[in-house]
């Protein structure tokens, strides 16, 4: 149904009020969608019918109406498209309303996105990502291939996360408020926990803490990771070998010692040479960390102690169920044959 004009619009919805055929704001706004009526505009008329004042509109009132030429309108959306520039940077530039700036670019089939943030590759590691995407959906990574990828990786946890603290705080004037509400607080050197863990569709190896402040060395890796965690998970889930062991790249993952003793005990490991570098967006286990880190943090939560802190990790972990890592691991090899088709970032929404 067309547009109605402003004045059509006040009509119609003093019409509907005087007529008494709805009793709330609500029903008459689910009625007037279909003349394209916005639900704020029916509730805004509708409050100030039912307090006795008019909706007609008074002369001289709103914004003066002003049409761009076509020139400044191509302007508008190349500052738009091609300069990146804000609404309301060009709305003050052509002393014009955002919301026309929004109109004018909507109409050229143009919108607004929000930036996602992504890694940076280097050339040297873009190059080696598409040779090594391809090599892996032509063989361990098909696209209908059978076996479960296994992901394992390594993440801090803060005692105290201060990005997690609250961003806001209400008082009449800002330095009425007390210190704990006005600042989060952040220590320079905050205390830290290294956490490993292995994931796949069907749940979740035990964790394994590293030391404070120490990286996982490839014999901690070894006898901590691998033997003690990552085997026991393997043949609890995968007694018939149905899977692959996707590492990341860090030093002790294939360092020579930690690949004999993969070896050794029979695990299916992607080789170093497939192993494409910096595509965190292709593995589930970073959207686990992230997912973990919001449950430990919830609420402000911090820890007191570095043991506290792994309690929280443990208890947390918990909270995980199948469901969950099925969710996370399941697009795995469609998303990896999608970055090998068209770029590594494709797969960033």
């Amino acid at each position: 149904m067309s547009d109605l004009n402003e004045f059509d619009r006040r009509k119609l919805i003093k019409q509907l009020f005087d007529s008494g055929q709805y009793s709330r704001p609500s029903e008459a706004a689910k009625y007037l969608e279909q003349f394209n009526i916005g639900r704020r505009t029916v509730y805004d008329w509708w409050k100030r019918l039912e307090s006795g004042e008019s909706i007609e509109r008074k002369s001289g009132s709103g914004q003066t109406q002003r049409k761009l030429n076509p020139k400044k309108v191509r302007q508008i959306v190349k500052l738009a498209s091609e300069k990146r520039k804000s609404q309301r940077k060009i709305a003050s530039k052509f002393d014009i309303d955002h919301s026309y700036v929004h109109r004018l670019v909507k109409n050229q089939g143009l919108k607004y996105y929000k930036k996602v943030l992504a890694p940076k590759s280097t050339p040297e590691q873009k190059m080696r990502q598409e040779e090594r995407l391809s090599l892996l959906v032509a063989d361990e990574f098909k696209p209908n291939g059978k076996k479960d990828i296994v992901f394992d990786d390594e993440s801090y946890f803060l005692v105290h996360d201060a990005r997690n603290a609250q961003k806001f705080y209400v008082a009449k004037k800002r330095l009425e408020a007390d210190e704990n509400s006005r600042f989060k607080y952040q220590k320079k050197f905050e205390k830290k926990v290294l956490v490993w863990i292995a994931i796949s569709k069907k749940g979740c190896s035990e964790p394994y803490f590293a030391p404070s402040n120490l990286a996982i060395k490839s014999s901690t890796y070894i006898e901590h990771c691998i033997e003690k965690r990552l085997v026991p998970f393997l043949e609890k889930n995968y007694p018939k070998g149905r899977y692959i062991f996707w590492p990341d790249l860090a030093a002790a993952h294939y360092a020579n010692d930690t690949v004999s003793r993969m070896d050794e005990l029979g695990i299916n490991y992607l080789p170093k040479f497939k192993n494409p570098p910096n595509v965190p967006q292709l593995r589930p286990i970073e959207r686990f960390w992230a997912n973990l880190k919001t449950k430990v943090y919830e609420d402000e939560w911090s820890a007191t102690s570095i043991k506290q802190l792994e309690r929280r990790i443990k208890m947390k972990i918990k909270e995980f169920d199948i469901e969950d890592f099925t969710r996370l691991c399941e697009h795995a090899r469609s998303k990896i044959a999608e970055a090998a088709a068209r770029s590594p970032l494709s797969v960033i929404n």
